[in-house]
């Protein structure tokens, strides 16, 4: 998700879609910390100015999966090799 915002410093953004732990935010290119805002992603503007926000989901959740299906291929495949040998 991509905005690009006018603000001046201390507005908050809010954005009207769903907050789930692994959103990650960037302002300008840059981390910065966002925060739930009652069921909704927001973040806190320090400087006045043009601002790139952009919103990137990450979760955690996804990653341990992934890890834990390239171990069960591998496994697989190495159980393949052997009942064939």
């Amino acid at each position: 998700m991509f905005k690009a915002v006018d603000v001046n410093a201390g507005d908050i953004l809010i954005l009207a879609d769903s907050w789930f732990p692994g959103w990650e935010c960037y302002d300008n290119g840059k981390k910065v910390e966002s925060f739930d805002a009652d069921g909704f992603r927001g973040y806190h503007i320090e400087e006045t100015g043009h601002h790139e926000i952009e919103w990137i989901y990450k979760p955690l959740s996804f990653l341990i999966g992934l890890i834990i299906s390239a171990i069960g291929f591998i496994a697989f495949l190495l159980f393949v090799k052997v009942k064939r040998t």
